[in-house]
């Protein structure tokens, strides 16, 4: 009888240890699946919806973001989201921001795909870092694809404008098979008919030597580059505020105020 007791016991000792490592087994996958956290809320309000959720809450600062949620700030809100890969986002006022799931193909580490539903975003992607492996972008009618690089996507509803201020953005049309690459101090466009072509006429912008002030004449289709012409124009990132915020990050302003 002893005996039996005993390895009674002891079946639902190891029964009690077996259910307790689930348990922690769970909460860490949980954990592992946090993309991202809130870092800033300036100027108003930002809202979240959880993937297994239908509407919007509050967010507080240093909430932690998963796959499937969705960022709305109010018409006042700004968010500052940083990822744990190390890349930043600031999302604008009046928009949806998605943290995409990841693909079956690329559940890795480094991994990072969002959407920007509507508005405007900027972003920051560490260059070289072995954490930072992609980090992608989609509107409802391009994508950028991009790796070590600061950028704005912004989206009114009909087009959708990137602008780059360091490094080199992928920028894909949806609805056409025909890509550029967005180099640094260049912007592209794409709508619901694809990539957008560079308009006639004359525009000033920036050198891109970085010394404020500085501009010169550009024509229709500016860029040096022949496989992205006629859609790629230049545009004077010193005259946005936001591509010098010390929230893109340390490195990011370095490389966009010509310091590094």
């Amino acid at each position: 009888m002893k005996k039996f007791l005993c390895v009674l016991l002891l079946s639902v000792a190891v029964l009690a240890a077996f259910v307790t490592g689930c348990g922690t087994s769970s909460s860490e996958k949980e954990a592992s699946k946090v993309m991202a956290a809130v870092e800033k809320i300036e100027n108003g309000d930002v809202f979240v919806k959880r993937a297994s959720q239908n509407d919007f809450s509050k967010i507080d600062l240093k909430a932690e973001l998963f796959p499937g949620d969705v960022i709305r700030t109010s018409d006042s809100g700004e968010a500052v989201i940083r990822f744990k890969t190390g890349a930043v986002t600031r999302v604008l006022p009046k928009s949806d921001f998605v943290l995409k799931e990841l693909k079956f193909s690329d559940k890795e580490m480094g991994t990072v795909y969002t959407k920007l539903a509507k508005g405007v975003a900027y972003f920051y992607v560490p260059k070289g870092s072995s954490e930072a492996k992609k980090f992608e972008v989609e509107t409802e009618r391009a994508v950028a694809s991009i790796k070590g690089t600061t950028f704005k996507v912004a989206d009114d509803g009909n087009t959708t404008t990137l602008s780059v201020a360091s490094g080199v953005v992928m920028f894909a049309a949806n609805s056409q098979q025909k890509s550029v690459d967005v180099a640094a101090f260049q912007e592209a466009q794409a709508n619901s008919s694809g990539l957008v072509p560079v308009s006639a006429g004359t525009t000033e912008v920036s050198n891109g030597t970085g010394a404020p002030g500085e501009t010169l004449k550009q024509t229709s289709s500016p860029s040096d580059n022949a496989k992205n012409e006629p859609y790629i124009r230049k545009f004077n990132f010193l005259a946005d505020p936001y591509f010098s915020d010390l929230t893109l990050g340390e490195v990011g302003t370095k490389v966009i105020k010509g310091t590094r």
